[in-house]
C-alpha cells in the first residue's frame, strides 16, 4: 500500500564526534559477535541525534540538500546520559544525552524555520516524546539472549560523558535505511 505522503521520508540530525562513534560501534561490534544482534549496526553506519524528521515534497528535499550551515549560539555539546531500552516487538537500546541548552536551541531553531516545510513530522519527533537518543540496537531479540545482551550493556563505560558535535546530518531514509545527503556545519 503506498503511502498518501510523499517519497521523501527525512531526518535532521546531529552528528556525533569520531570518538563516541568509535565507541559505539565498538559496543555494537561486540554485541553483534557475541550475541548475533546486528542489523543497526551493519544497515546504519551513520550514529546520529535525530532532532525532526518527516515527510517532504521533492522540492523541499532540494532545498534542504542545499543547506550549508547554521548559526547556534550555546555551546554545541553533548551529555550523555547512560543506555536506555524501549521493549515491543522490536527491542530499541539508546545512548541518551541530557536535554542542555545546545539542544534545546537547535530543536527550537529547526523547527521554528523547517517545520513548516514538512508534510508531516514523525510522531518521535514531536514534543510530546522525543528524548535525545542515539540508536545503538532495533531489532527483534530473542529471549535467550535477552540476557547476554543485558549482561554486555551493563558493562559499557563511556570514556567520558561530554562530547562536541559540530554537524548536523540530512538523511533520506528509504526502506529503513538511512542515506546520508548533507552535512551542514554548526557554528
Amino acid at each position: 500500500m503506498k503511502s498518501c505522503y510523499s517519497d521523501f521520508y527525512i531526518s535532521l540530525s546531529v552528528d556525533l564526534n569520531n570518538q563516541l562513534k568509535e565507541q559505539i560501534k565498538k559496543l555494537q561490534k561486540k554485541v553483534g559477535l557475541q550475541t548475533g544482534i546486528k542489523f543497526y549496526y551493519k544497515n546504519s553506519p551513520n550514529l546520529h541525534i535525530n532532532i525532526i524528521s518527516g515527510h517532504v515534497n521533492e522540492k523541499i528535499f532540494k532545498k534542504f540538500k542545499n543547506i550549508k550551515s547554521l548559526k547556534i549560539t550555546s555551546k554545541n555539546v553533548l551529555i550523555t546520559n547512560g543506555i536506555g531500552s524501549f521493549i515491543g516487538k522490536k527491542t530499541t537500546v539508546y545512548l541518551r544525552y541530557k536535554n542542555n541548552q545546545f539542544l534545546e536551541e537547535l530543536r527550537k531553531k529547526l523547527f521554528n524555520n523547517y517545520k513548516k516545510y514538512f508534510e508531516i513530522v514523525d510522531s518521535t519527533a514531536k514534543d510530546d516524546i522525543w528524548m535525545p537518543k542515539t540508536t545503538i540496537i532495533n531489532e527483534i531479540i530473542k529471549k535467550n539472549n535477552y540476557n547476554h545482551l543485558m549482561k554486555i550493556l551493563s558493562n559499557f563505560k563511556l570514556d567520558k560523558s561530554i562530547y562536541k558535535s559540530n554537524k548536523l546530518l540530512l538523511f533520506k531514509i528509504v526502506e529503513n535505511k538511512e542515506f546520508l545527503v548533507n552535512k551542514m556545519k554548526l557554528f
